[in-house]
């Protein structure tokens, strides 16, 4: 606990005044968010401890074609993101380096990406528009 006392809470509200600059959140979230980056301050370089017990599936096992599963509830999905951020507070980054799982470790079902894709390139999204010539006067 020492090294929580350590940590400036100058440094805490550069970080905070920062983040909130840019960021719309929650007059009740502000609290939460206070204590997140105090204690990120305080382990920062302190090696990860291991995840608490063991995953909810094999890893082998926490993705298919067609869904993904978040490791650490059994939840059943197409898009591991949102579930991650809403339901455990954990970014995809911080999911991975909690399990130990590879970057390219999958948080969308390859189903749903590809669907995506295709109502993206009927769109045309990703494609420059013709521009118009100029007209003379």
């Amino acid at each position: 606990m020492t090294n929580v006392k350590m940590i400036s809470p100058h440094l805490v509200a550069q970080f905070l005044r920062g983040y909130l600059a840019r960021t719309k959140i929650a007059a009740g979230d502000v609290p939460q968010l206070i204590a997140t980056v105090h204690h990120s301050l305080a382990h920062l370089g302190k090696p990860e401890a291991a995840p608490a017990g063991e995953p909810a599936v094999a890893v082998s096992r926490s993705f298919g074609r067609d869904f993904v599963i978040c490791l650490d509830c059994g939840w059943r999905g197409q898009m591991l993101r949102g579930h991650l951020t809403t339901r455990h507070g954990l970014s995809p980054l911080d999911y991975r380096s909690r399990w130990r799982l590879k970057p390219a470790h999958l948080l969308t079902a390859p189903v749903y990406s590809e669907r995506r894709a295709a109502i993206a390139k009927q769109l045309g999204l990703g494609h420059h528009r013709a521009t118009a010539t100029p007209t003379t006067l």
